[in-house]
């Protein structure tokens, strides 16, 4: 995996420096257009700071302190600008282009950012967080073509791609890499030759043997995307500190999603974790897909699963009254309180979501992602917005959104 985050590394820095260069030239261009006097651009440079492209593109020495900086936090990296190199943070932190960390060094060592990449290269270092950052963008990729949001086919062989259209025609209907039909839209089932089965409802189960279990969907996309995923699973889950893709699935993923679709106050996470409070079991919603249907889908499920611990709790309670049956009575008594305590939640869980579902509320993606959770808000623990958003309805705020009709029955 690591040479796999290297490679990553490699080609988003070029592609950075490429951006830098450009923005550069462009600078140029407007400064002829405008006739700026050379103290106008020697005031600029002062103020703002200089552009980073504008410094000379000599090697950098590596024992100058770069490849630490290099592997330093940001923070640390804009006080060595402000404070040793007696430079303005605005430099650090608003003139950003199209690589902060490598815009920053250009400032302290006075070189070219293309300088700066190829010591960096050479030398392979790393920003903080890169490997732990890759981590994360393929399990949440993984679980993406486990919903059937990205064409694994692509994802395998991104040469495949749709071309780019022209700067001048519409934009696409639908992001690059996604799995679309033959209309061009986002694929309600799966074309016939694709490697893997999508969930007909585009709901996924936190439940080990179900057909549609999330961490065995997740681990049959790792099969189409890797040519040998059990490895490369295995650095994913060291590189994200946790010991199943389950186990992440349960405690972080949604934390590290929700950063990745928020933008300024906007958030717009897709991937839906509705689950019991205690994790333990729970229902992944695809929010692109959330319908009325869908609640009363999220309804069935944990109406069969409450069944299932009712058998498992009868099935316990023999055992128990049986000396064990050859297990010992503690163990038996352990997963006698664990099913009857999940049982509970579980009932609890599906008459919220058979109470929401009867409302007659349809989701409304004009609302927006927050206010589209917070009829869920008791379902969905992972994200204390939807609590906050169902509040501020029944207050009687955004009487403009689709579900103010019912605000006061949430």
């Amino acid at each position: 995996m690591l040479q796999t985050v290297h490679d990553e590394v490699d080609v988003r820095l070029e592609g950075a420096v490429e951006a830098i260069v450009l923005s550069f030239e462009l600078e140029r261009v407007l400064h002829r257009e405008l006739d700026l006097a050379p103290e106008s651009e020697i005031y600029l440079n002062d103020e703002i700071g200089m552009h980073p492209a504008g410094f000379p593109d000599d090697d950098v020495d590596p024992q100058d302190g770069f490849l630490e900086l290099y592997e330093m936090p940001m923070e640390p990296m804009i006080d060595r600008l402000v404070k040793n190199q007696g430079g303005s943070r605005n430099i650090a932190t608003q003139t950003f282009i199209a690589d902060r960390r490598l815009e920053i060094l250009a400032h302290v060592f006075k070189r070219h950012p293309s300088a700066l990449n190829r010591t960096r290269r050479k030398h392979g270092v790393l920003a903080p967080g890169e490997q732990r950052r890759l981590a994360d963008d393929l399990i949440s990729y993984l679980v993406g073509g486990a919903f059937g949001r990205w064409d694994l086919r692509i994802g395998r062989d991104p040469s495949s791609v749709p071309p780019i259209s022209s700067l001048f025609d519409p934009p696409p209907v639908c992001p690059p890499g996604m799995l679309v039909g033959l209309d061009g839209m986002p694929a309600s089932v799966a074309p016939s030759d694709y490697p893997v089965a999508l969930p007909p409802t585009r709901l996924l189960i936190d439940e080990s043997g179900h057909r549609w279990d999330i961490e065995a969907a997740t681990l049959r996309s790792a099969v189409v995307l890797f040519e040998d995923p059990s490895p490369m699973l295995q650095e994913l889950l060291e590189a994200l500190g946790h010991k199943t893709i389950r186990d992440y699935l349960r405690k972080q993923f949604f934390k590290d999603h929700l950063s990745r679709y928020s933008k300024s106050r906007r958030k717009a996470p897709i991937y839906w974790p509705l689950t019991v409070p205690s994790k333990n079991w729970g229902i992944w919603v695809y929010a692109p897909m959330l319908s009325r249907e869908t609640l009363y889908g999220v309804a069935s499920e944990a109406g069969r699963r409450e069944g299932l611990a009712g058998e498992a709790i009868a099935r316990l309670q023999r055992e128990q009254s049986e000396g064990g049956a050859g297990r010992p009575v503690r163990k038996v008594a352990a997963e006698l309180d664990a099913e009857e305590r999940l049982a509970e939640e579980l009932r609890k869980f599906r008459g919220e979501a058979e109470r929401v579902a009867g409302l007659g509320w349809q989701p409304d993606p004009d609302d927006g992602s927050i206010l589209c959770a917070a009829p869920l808000a008791e379902l969905f623990p992972s994200w204390p917005d939807a609590k906050t958003a169902r509040t501020e309805l029944r207050r009687g705020e955004y009487q403009w959104a689709t579900v103010a009709a019912w605000a006061n029955q949430l």
